[in-house]
């Protein structure tokens, strides 16, 4: 499954494996490769080369739903057990069993008609039978029925299939005033993925990556995605978030029900963006650095080029791509996606190649 992700890299994938497999090219040991996924949102880039290459793939982001979506996609593998658990979950909702139960009714009162400030985020069946399952699957969880990871994996798939009825445009920073047709579906728990096979040795973190926990790692392949503009991830998604933590503690407030004190990446921001980057560049063990970006993005073309050259080589690869359209008020639509690669050496020129 994938989600509707405003930066995903989804339909890029191609454009960013040429790339990737230049670099893998170069390699006679094929076989312990280390990928960084950086700021890995729903992990379509980790997750997509850890399948073809078998990388071991190390994965980030600063929200927790993301770190549940990638730990689900890299460190669970997909097996009879979840599979059946999936089926049974589904029957229980089918036999309409599910109501509104005690202490299990935060997506029911918080993002749906039902609740008092009447969000429209799920329909009051969604969101009442997306609380049905947190209560099935943590309740299994305290009975050992499942494992932590089996739990992890679980809550990553409610967030995908959530995803898929969701009455957003893309983004949670608002909910539409009418249920859209896919938003009326009825809520089907879907295994966000069945690769039976994954590598043990892949690892997700869910911290600043700009932090000591990154830095003390060692990566041959560091695939960085930061944010393009101001709008923090953290807001625009928070209903995952709040899905993902289900702690009725969380104060939440305002029309659309953001969690206060939401996180705030520096990366958001066009004084510290480009500084964030050079900290990151300067510190970080790793070989090669795929970093993407656009023509519209904060931080300046110049400067990314200079803070990448001050590590090694680095080619820059442009392609015309068309980004995502939120409303019909918007004029540019067609970019120039960036894509550079940077190669830790003591030569520090510099190549265009437009693809």
């Amino acid at each position: 499954m994938s989600f509707n992700y405003i930066g995903s890299k989804k339909k890029l994938i191609d454009f960013l494996d040429n790339v990737v497999n230049k670099i893998v090219s170069t390699y006679k040991d094929k076989t312990n490769i280390k990928f960084f996924d950086g700021f890995a949102g729903t992990g379509i880039v980790g997750s997509s080369f850890h399948k073809k290459y078998n990388f071991i793939t190390i994965s980030n982001d600063l929200e927790y739903y993301s770190y549940i979506i990638n730990y689900s996609l890299l460190c669970v593998s997909y097996s009879k057990k979840l599979e059946t658990l999936i089926k049974e979950i589904n029957n229980d909702l089918n036999d309409d069993n599910n109501k509104v139960i005690k202490n299990y009714d935060l997506i029911t009162m918080n993002y749906s008609p039902k609740g008092k400030d009447k969000r429209k985020f799920w329909t009051d069946t969604n969101a009442i039978r997306c609380d049905y399952i947190r209560f099935i699957i943590d309740t299994k969880l305290k009975k050992n029925v499942i494992t932590e990871d089996e739990h992890i994996y679980l809550i990553g798939s409610l967030l995908a299939s959530m995803d898929s009825v969701a009455n957003t445009a893309c983004v949670y920073g608002a909910f539409l005033k009418q249920f859209k047709k896919s938003a009326n579906e009825k809520l089907v728990l879907k295994p966000i993925h069945i690769n039976d096979n994954l590598n043990s040795n892949n690892k997700v973190y869910n911290v600043d990556i700009n932090s000591d926990t990154i830095y003390n790692e060692e990566f041959d392949i560091c695939y960085l995605d930061p944010p393009y503009n101001n709008r923090q991830y953290s807001a625009n998604y928070h209903p995952l978030n709040y899905i993902a933590l289900y702690d009725k503690n969380l104060e939440i407030y305002g029309k659309t029900g953001l969690i206060k004190n939401y996180n705030k990446s520096k990366y958001c921001n066009k004084l510290s963006a480009i500084k964030m980057l050079e900290l990151l560049v300067s510190n970080i063990k790793t070989k090669h650095i795929l970093l993407s970006y656009n023509n519209e993005g904060i931080m300046n073309f110049e400067e990314i080029k200079k803070v990448l050259m001050s590590k090694g080589k680095v080619i820059l690869y442009k392609k015309e791509y068309k980004k995502f359209k939120s409303n019909n008020n918007q004029s540019s639509v067609w970019v120039n996606e960036y894509l550079f690669h940077c190669e830790q050496s003591d030569d520090k020129t510099f190549t265009e190649i437009i693809i």
